[in-house]
């Protein structure tokens, strides 16, 4: 009884088919680097013809997608008058205001890796400098009595390296 009640009330209604997309759906293509774009408001919006919203934050815009670069690169062509391409300054108020640890980070990276190599690489020369005058254990083993030279002492390193390498290449 309950399914005649449900094939009465399903005749009576009539069924409408799903309506189609208005726009069709784009596939989103990212590219390798980022875009920024300016635009002369703190905090604005576009809309692509498709009706995806552009959000600027802070006056700017960072963006990696196919469609909204080229939308946004049409508009600057167009002579939009307040869009432009963002300038170094302010990409990097954009980065600061938007992760300003990561930025600073990134700024201090290369001058804290070079001081640091410079510095271990400045050790390294006093230690093999300072090493150079005394014998090696295989010269007192040997009884050669000279003391090893520089370029002797890295060639019997990356010996033993070398076959320290294969013997544990061997027992893995």
């Amino acid at each position: 009884m309950a399914t005649e009640k449900s094939t009465i009330l399903d005749a009576a209604r009539p069924q409408t088919a799903a309506l189609p997309s208005l726009t069709p759906a784009s596939p989103v293509v990212f590219q390798e680097e980022i875009k920024y774009y300016a635009i002369a408001e703190r905090a604005a919006s576009m809309h692509r013809e498709d009706g995806t919203r552009l959000a600027f934050m802070f006056g700017v815009l960072a963006t990696r997608v196919r469609a909204d670069i080229d939308y946004l690169e049409r508009e600057i062509y167009n002579g939009h008058a307040l869009l432009s391409r963002a300038t170094p300054e302010q990409i990097r108020n954009y980065k600061m205001s938007t992760d300003p640890r990561g930025t600073i980070a990134a700024e201090m990276r290369p001058q804290i890796e070079a001081s640091v190599r410079a510095e271990l690489e400045g050790k390294i020369r006093e230690e093999m400098s300072a090493g150079a005058g005394f014998q090696s254990d295989t010269e007192k083993l040997q009884g050669t009595g000279e003391p090893e030279t520089t370029e002797q002492r890295l060639a019997r390193i990356r010996k033993t390296v070398s076959s320290l390498t294969l013997s544990l290449y061997l027992l893995w």
